[in-house]
């Protein structure tokens, strides 16, 4: 069967997949530990509607079929080179459903987009307000026409170990070699610009932003380029916190940006991956020691 939209019933049967698939997995994955369990769900289901209408509506099958096929978590037993526990979607061969690295599962033969994942062991994700463009009550359609255009999925950084983010000092320091599995793919979105905008919002700090821009010979379309840059943003937005303590000192003790114990500094923050908020914009995703 084949469905150019899907029928009520498709979708409702589509929407409790994806919320009984990720109903025990939520609480501890990275996209609803940084923004919200909430969050977590409708960006799921966003992915999967946009993948659906990546296919030619002549050939599409129907929505819970689609769903049932292409959405799953993966076992706790990891595939080789891959943490386990991931929320993942199966690629086509014909068909680019999002515009992310792919992964290969060595024990299915498949290739998977990684849609979410767990935080790792003895990290806890830091919490951000997320970013909303022209977020107007009274002109909602314009801030929802510019989120249809941004790919719903994160760009998880996975170490070639297999581990889930990397020291955000690792990209300044010289002799450090952060490789990541599927650095070299290219973001076709951002083939075109030489430059993003670093969104923060950490919690109980005012928000802010930093820009990054790629080179001729290291462009921001690499996936490797744009950690490291994104790395380096989230360090200049921490040491700015530090220096300026009397102005940013009323946030909560355990998320508090500074040198002294139990603080969150540099030297104790992973990064994860980054989220597309804008077309030109993005939201890294972190963790600090717990």
């Amino acid at each position: 069967m084949v469905n150019a939209s899907p029928t009520q019933d498709e979708a409702n049967y589509s929407d409790f997949y994806v919320w009984a698939t990720l109903h025990f997995r939520t609480a501890t994955s990275v996209i609803s530990g940084v923004f919200d369990e909430e969050f977590a769900l409708k960006n799921a289901l966003r992915a999967i509607r946009w993948a659906w209408n990546s296919i030619p509506a002549g050939s599409r099958p129907s929505l819970d079929d689609f769903t049932k096929t292409c959405f799953l978590a993966m076992p706790p037993v990891s595939e080789p080179g891959l943490p386990a526990h991931l929320v993942s979607f199966i690629a086509h061969p014909g068909i680019q459903y999002f515009d992310a690295p792919l992964y290969y599962g060595h024990r299915t033969g498949r290739q998977y987009y990684i849609i979410d994942g767990p935080v790792p062991t003895h990290y806890r994700a830091i919490p951000f307000t997320l970013y909303t463009p022209y977020a107007d009550p009274e002109n909602p359609g314009r801030s929802s026409a510019i989120q249809d255009r941004v790919s719903p999925i994160p760009i998880l950084f996975f170490q070639e170990g297999g581990s889930l983010g990397f020291p955000i000092e690792a990209s300044a320091d010289c002799k450090a070699v952060v490789r990541l599995l599927g650095g070299d793919h290219k973001l076709v979105n951002l083939e075109t610009k030489s430059s993003l905008t670093v969104r923060f919002g950490w919690q109980d700090y005012p928000a802010d932003e930093c820009r990054i821009r790629g080179t001729e010979g290291s462009p921001l379309n690499n996936v490797s380029r744009l950690a490291m840059l994104t790395a380096g943003a989230v360090r200049n937005f921490m040491a700015r916190i530090s220096e300026n303590r009397p102005v940013y000192g009323a946030a909560p003790p355990q998320w508090r940006i500074g040198t002294r114990d139990g603080e969150i500094n540099v030297r104790n923050v992973l990064l994860l991956g980054v989220l597309f908020v804008s077309e030109g914009s993005v939201m890294p995703l972190l963790a600090t020691c717990v």
